[in-house]
C-alpha cells in the first residue's frame, strides 16, 4: 500500500497542513508518496511496514522540517532519500537490511540519537563522517568486528555506545581519550576475552 495525502488525511482526521505528529505503523507500508503538504510535520513513525526499495521514500525527501523519524523494522537497504532531511535529531533504523553507514550522516548536524541495532553492518567504513552532535549511538546486533574507525569521527558528545552482539575482539586504544563524555557502554555477546582498563572510557 502507499502512503498517500488522502490516506495521511483518513488517518488523522486532520488538515495535512496542521500535522505535527503521525505514526503510521503495522499498515503493509510499501512506498511513500508526495506527502509535503504536511508542511508542519516534525515526527513520523513509519515502523513495522513493508518498506524496501531505495525509492520506497521518495516522498519523505521534501519533508525538511522533520526532526524525528521512525523507519524501524522495515527491509530497507539505503536511505539516500533523506539526505536533505537535516533538521533529524533522532534516527531509527533498526532492524532493517543496511550494510554500510550512509555516507551523508555527517549533513545532520542537529542530529544526537542514531539507533541502527539488528542490521547487517559488517564494518565502520573509514570514509564515512558523522555528526559531532551524536550522542547516542546504538549499533548493537551486527557483525561489526572492530571500531578502530569510530575513534577519528569526532564524536565529541557521545554518552551512550551500544555494541553489544557483535564480533568484536579487542577495543582499540584511546577511547577514554577520544570518548570522554561517555558513560554507557555496552559490549555484551562479542568476543573479547580480556579488556585493558586504557581502552574503557570514563566513569
Amino acid at each position: 500500500m502507499n502512503l498517500t495525502p488522502a490516506i495521511v488525511a483518513e488517518l488523522t482526521n486532520q488538515s495535512l497542513q496542521e500535522i505535527i505528529s503521525l505514526a503510521v505503523c503495522k499498515k503493509q507500508i510499501s512506498h511513500i508518496d508526495d506527502i509535503s503538504a504536511c508542511i508542519s510535520l516534525k515526527k513520523l513513525d513509519l515502523s513495522q511496514n513493508c518498506l524496501e526499495s531505495k525509492d520506497s521514500l521518495s516522498g519523505l525527501q521534501y519533508n525538511k522540517g522533520l526532526t524525528m523519524l521512525n523507519l524501524s523494522h522495515n527491509s530497507l537497504s539505503s536511505i539516500d532519500l533523506l539526505k536533505n532531511l537535516h533538521k533529524l535529531v533522532v534516527l531509527n533504523l533498526s532492524y532493517n537490511k543496511i550494510v554500510t553507514l550512509p555516507t551523508f550522516l555527517h549533513k545532520f548536524s542537529q542530529l544526537k540519537g542514531l539507533v541502527l541495532n539488528n542490521n547487517e553492518i559488517g564494518i565502520i567504513q573509514s570514509d564515512i563522517k558523522l555528526p559531532p552532535s551524536l550522542n547516542t549511538l546504538i549499533l548493537s546486533n551486527n557483525s561489526i568486528e572492530n571500531i578502530d574507525n569510530l575513534l577519528a569521527k569526532g564524536l565529541v558528545h557521545l554518552t551512550k555506545l551500544s555494541l553489544s552482539h557483535n564480533h568484536l575482539r579487542s577495543l582499540p586504544t584511546g577511547m577514554r581519550e577520544t570518548f570522554d563524555e561517555l558513560k554507557e557502554l555496552r559490549l555484551a555477546n562479542n568476543k573479547i576475552s580480556r579488556l585493558e582498563l586504557h581502552s574503557l572510557p570514563h566513569s
